[in-house]
């Protein structure tokens, strides 16, 4: 039969702390990435003291950040941050081992960091991060953005997320000098990253392949006053900016825009060339024209520079000049441009 403390103590077991997919792996990888990148970058040997792995919020990260150390911001895919700090006696022995190819046994004389020193430890961090490549996403996708040594702007700029807060300390020699360094990683950013995705299957590649969607080339818009609205009939002619002659929108069957495109001419009829994708990729061999006027693909069999837009004789009543207008061809189909002709 439990006594009353017996179920007290149950009841008030103090909670496992979370641990991100970070942490995990930097418990089983520091030791030897710690090891190799020291030995690459300044063939020294070195031995880890101490490797730990906790996940924080980024008010309790900072308040136990060291008094002396040396913080780098760290960015990643995205508007997430991280942080890689040095301490006082890691920085020293970086230094030492650049500009004297050892490390020196004397104790850190009590100064504060410089610009000098934040510009020779970089390298070290650059080197480390390259090392973290083969970890979870969350480490592999980090970059350095610079030293970063004011509290108050790091507190805003890493906000008020969790973060996976990955330490080890390093003895550089016996009886030389012990540093320390940590990565902070976002915790969510990890894992969510971490999480594979399923190939698609091969049935699954062949319903793709069948499928039929609609595909919409937009050439832009204009503005018109009410009272031009008005005054349009058959026949009225109606202007485009010469940017909605190069740059065409695709959207696809939802009405969304997933790429930009250059109207041209293909075996006689109206062609687009796909030259950037919704997420920032240009197309290959994507070029654009010198002038809005000489719109024309130049590689393979594609070799028409013709104007986009013809001059036109007379304007209609509004004073206007309309430009040439097509549809989205496939390359080997013939057709008619419907130019409107000026009277």
């Amino acid at each position: 039969m439990s006594s009353t403390g017996d179920l007290l103590r149950k009841k008030l077991r103090p909670r496992v702390a979370a641990q991100g997919v970070s942490v995990s792996w930097w418990g089983a990888e520091a030791d030897r990435l710690m090891r190799d990148l020291f030995k690459t970058s300044f063939d020294v040997d070195v031995v880890l003291r101490e490797v730990t792995g906790v996940q924080l919020t980024a008010e309790a990260a900072l308040q136990g950040m060291e008094p002396v150390c040396l913080p780098f911001l760290l960015g990643m895919p995205g508007e997430a941050r991280g942080l890689f700090t040095m301490d006082g006696a890691l920085i020293d022995a970086v230094i030492e081992l650049q500009m004297l190819g050892k490390v020196m046994g004397m104790e850190r004389l009590d100064r504060p960091i410089t610009a000098i020193d934040a510009g020779l430890s970089e390298v070290f961090v650059r080197a480390a991060l390259a090392a973290f490549r083969a970890g979870p996403a969350g480490l592999s996708g980090l970059t350095t953005l610079g030293p970063q040594q004011d509290r108050a702007a790091l507190r805003l700029a890493l906000g008020e997320g969790r973060f996976d807060v990955l330490r080890a300390q390093i003895d550089l020699g016996p009886g030389i000098k012990t540093g320390a360094c940590s990565v902070w990683v976002p915790a969510e950013a990890a894992r969510v990253v971490a999480t594979p995705r399923k190939p698609a299957s091969a049935a699954m590649k062949a319903v793709l392949d069948r499928c039929k969607v609609d595909l919409t080339a937009q050439i832009g818009g204009i503005d018109v006053s009410a009272l031009a609205l008005a005054r349009l009939t058959q026949g009225s002619l109606l202007p485009l900016p010469m940017s909605a002659i190069s740059e065409v929108e695709l959207r696809d069957c939802t009405n969304a825009p997933f790429a930009q495109a250059r109207l041209g001419r293909l075996h006689g009829a109206r062609a687009l060339r796909i030259t950037q994708m919704q997420g920032g990729q240009a197309g290959a061999g994507a070029a654009v024209p010198q002038t809005p006027t000489q719109i024309a693909f130049e590689d393979g069999d594609i070799a028409t520079k013709e104007p986009a837009v013809p001059a036109l004789e007379k304007a209609s009543d509004m004073g206007l000049s309309a430009p040439e207008t097509g549809a989205l061809a496939n390359s080997g189909v013939e057709g008619e441009d419907p130019v409107p002709k000026a009277g």
